[in-house]
């Protein structure tokens, strides 16, 4: 069995302000990152931060996860 081609590329996203893609064995992994967006001051949590992760499959539904988490010193 032939071992399979891995490739890496970083930054192939134009619009993301950080971007990578994992290819191997047929299968690629696509990311990038956004962020971080200014909020008003009123509406400012300094100890705390939101994760949304967006599921986009090459074949059927995708889906949205948010994960809240706060960091405590």
């Amino acid at each position: 069995m032939a071992p399979s081609l891995t490739t890496t590329l970083l930054g192939p996203l134009p619009r993301a302000d950080g971007s990578a893609t994992y290819s191997h064995a047929g299968y690629s992994i696509a990311c990038g990152i956004n962020g971080p967006i200014e909020v008003q001051r009123k509406d400012e949590l300094p100890e705390q931060a939101t994760i949304d992760v967006v599921v986009r499959p090459a074949y059927g539904a995708g889906g949205k996860l948010r994960i809240h988490s706060a960091y405590n010193d």
